[in-house]
């Protein structure tokens, strides 16, 4: 393990976070000058990049009024490819972000909507070897950029209290539809042939029993009942997997069924030693 990178915050909410190798970049603007004062987009411009490496961009955001971060990677021979961040608020928060392998990249970050603007600071860009990938590749639950999937209308996801969560006073809360989408994390590096393992602590009412899916892993059962419960889950990445995607929970509803409503204290993804 390279241990050059500082351990994120993450592991002082008991999730061990993994220690990869800084790399040296630029920004543009500078990126002093992204403490100082609020930017409406800014570009990573990283050194010595590698093909057969995942990278990690993190730090620390906030929005001058609530929105996303839209972030795009570049490629001379491919076509740029953006993602829209989760919702962001006001208050400093975690920025995470993961960079498939392939040929040298930047990345842009810009504000959305238009007209928005935000400040960004403890910036860092590191190289994941064999073993960060058997750490935990999740940051806490707000940096997580939570998002709801396969469905123009979204499902109410957000941060509420809960006196009875086993991490914290807040726990993200998930409540879905007829209709809506289904709620996802940030997307995470998939190893082809590697066995991938999802840790969740989770409740919900009713009891019932929702799926966790990963594209190219294919789907998992998870039992939700009233009380929080730990939940382990092993997937197996398939040849034809792509190379990273975002973890899906699932509940199809039934006739008689108008919503669900499922509560999440921790979830973690890492991937066993060979």
């Amino acid at each position: 393990m390279k241990t050059s990178a500082i351990i994120l915050a993450a592991a002082l909410c008991g999730i061990t976070a993994f220690a990869a190798e800084s790399v040296n970049f630029a920004t543009k603007p500078a990126l002093e000058k992204l403490t100082e004062k609020t930017t409406t987009s800014f570009r990573i411009l990283p050194e010595n990049l590698k093909q057969d490496r995942y990278y990690r961009i993190t730090g620390q955001v906030k929005m001058t009024e609530p929105g996303m971060i839209a972030s795009g990677i570049r490629r001379e021979t491919e076509k740029s490819l953006w993602r829209a961040s989760g919702s962001i608020g006001t208050e400093w928060q975690e920025f995470s972000l993961y960079v498939d392998p392939g040929e040298a990249w930047t990345c842009s970050l810009g504000a959305r909507p238009k007209g928005n603007t935000f400040q960004f600071k403890d910036l860092k860009v590191e190289e994941m070897d064999q073993e960060d990938l058997t750490k935990n590749l999740l940051p806490t639950l707000k940096g997580m950029d939570w998002h709801t999937v396969w469905s123009k209308t979204e499902a109410k996801i957000g941060f509420e209290k809960c006196e009875d969560s086993p991490f914290g006073s807040e726990v993200l809360a998930a409540e879905i539809s007829k209709g809506t989408g289904y709620p996802a994390t940030m997307s995470i590096p998939l190893i082809h042939g590697r066995t991938l393992v999802v840790k969740v602590w989770v409740k919900g009412e009713p009891d019932a029993n929702w799926w966790v899916s990963i594209k190219g892993c294919g789907s998992k059962k998870l039992p939700v009942t009233g009380e929080w419960r730990k939940q382990e889950l092993r997937f197996q990445v398939k040849d034809e997997a792509p190379k990273s995607a975002v973890i899906v929970f699932v509940k199809k509803l039934k006739d008689d069924e108008n919503k669900m409503k499922c509560s999440f204290g921790k979830v973690e993804a890492y991937y066993e030693e060979k």
